[in-house]
Parts: C-alpha cells; structure tokens; sequence
C-alpha cells in the first residue's frame, strides 16, 4: 500500500526551528512539508499520524510497537526528532540510574566524595590546583561517558551511536572527536560550530562512548580537542576498535 521512495530508515529533514521542513518520503517527486502542517498533511494525504509515518519510513512497518527496556510497557511516539524514549517513566528512568551506577561504581563514588567533601577550605584549594582526583582526566572521561549514554538512553529510540571527527571554525591547528547520536552525521550537521564533519565508525551506545572514554585517558584529554599532528594517529585508533557483528 505505501512505497517509501526517498531514503528508507532515516526521516529526511532541512531547516531548523519554526522553518523546520520535512520531505515526503512517500511520494514519488520532490515535496517539503512545514514541521507545523505535517500532521494535518499526513492525515489528509496517507490516513497516517505523525508516529506511523515515522515507522514506515523508518522500520517499514507503520504499526511497529515499542517498550520501555525497564518494564516492558509500550512507549508513546514523542516526536519525529526525538520519536521514542527508552525508559516509559521517571520511575524506570530511576532503575537505570541504579544500573548505571552499578556499572560504573569508581565515577559515582568519585561524585559522592565531591559532595561529601562539601565547600571546605582543603578541597577548595584542590579544585583551585587542579589536582582533586574528581578532574583527573580518566574521571573526567568516565564522567562523560555515563552522562551520555544516561541522556541518549532517555531522549533517544535507539542504542546506536556514531563518533565522527570534525574541523572547527577558526581552528587549523586541532580537529574534535566527538560522539551523536544522530542518525546521519555529515559535513552539514555542526554547520554552527565546525566547517565540516565526517563519521568514523557506528555501534551500540556503550561501545562508541568506550571508545572514546579509551582514547581521552589514553591522550589524558579533558576536552575534545587534539592537535592536528595527532589526527592519523587517533582515527587509527578508533578504527582499530570497530565493533563486528
């Protein structure tokens, strides 16, 4: 009955705000629908709502059910940029907290030891040194990489993560590694921040942030910069650590 003529698995889009336009995927030529007429498009033109367009489009099944990964029950469509979450409520999103946790007990312990210290003279003073074991680079890194795949898993439908490298504006001497969760990283996704960016390798979400966690402690790094003398060695490294399967 439906036929997706334009980029099967991905929904298309241009724009960004109240201009956001998305393209028809459905339709043989070329047509661009306004974010806010898309609903009312969709049901006058295919009988579909916003949800079961996203499915078809993106899993060629516009009745495909998803769960929360915590309970089991059956998640609600969001919206197209954010479609599903993983977790169905605070109270699941609070039991994969305590996953996490288990999972990277030396990070939350360093947390705790940070709050329990409090504001006194003596920590203050190592925060001010930087030698606080809380800005070690590795904890820095194991920071990151639980906070990201805690938001992902809350904001995004799928454990799929990208880490990509880009050239920032102004900058000749250092290039970024980062990691998205965007299904399409190209040379236009950071427009606003970098001239242009290009994926490295895809995987799960902990596979991706392990690899980037690896290659900070490895470099010491806090941020996400390195020098350009340092490119073909770190995307040989990422490379190394593709994930099969």
């Amino acid at each position: 009955m439906y036929k997706i003529f334009h980029s099967p698995g991905e929904i298309i889009h241009r724009g960004g705000g109240f201009g956001t336009q998305y393209l028809d995927q459905l339709r043989e030529d070329e047509k661009w629908v306004y974010a806010v007429e898309l609903r009312r498009y969709l049901r006058s033109t295919y009988n579909l709502t916003i949800g079961e367009y996203y499915n078809l489009v993106v899993y060629d099944d516009k009745d495909k059910k998803h769960y929360c990964r915590i309970c089991g029950k059956e998640l609600p469509f969001y919206k197209l940029t954010k479609p599903y979450r993983q977790m169905c409520s605070m109270k699941c999103k609070g039991e994969r907290e305590k996953e996490l946790r288990a999972e990277n007990p030396e990070y939350y312990h360093e947390i705790n030891m940070k709050w329990q210290a409090g504001g006194s003279a003596a920590v203050k003073k190592m925060f001010n040194e930087g030698t606080h074991p809380f800005q070690t680079a590795e904890v820095h890194a194991r920071s990151r990489l639980t906070n990201f795949i805690h938001n992902a898993e809350w904001n995004y439908k799928d454990d799929h993560a990208t880490i990509y490298w880009a050239k920032p504006k102004g900058r000749f001497d250092v290039f970024k590694i980062g990691i998205t969760t965007s299904e399409k990283v190209d040379k236009h996704l950071f427009r606003d921040k970098y001239r242009a960016a290009y994926p490295i390798i895809s995987g799960t979400l902990v596979e991706i942030s392990n690899i980037e966690y690896l290659l900070k402690v490895m470099h010491e790094k806090r941020d996400e910069y390195y020098p350009i003398n340092k490119f073909r060695e770190v995307i040989n490294f990422i490379k190394s650590s593709v994930v099969h399967g």
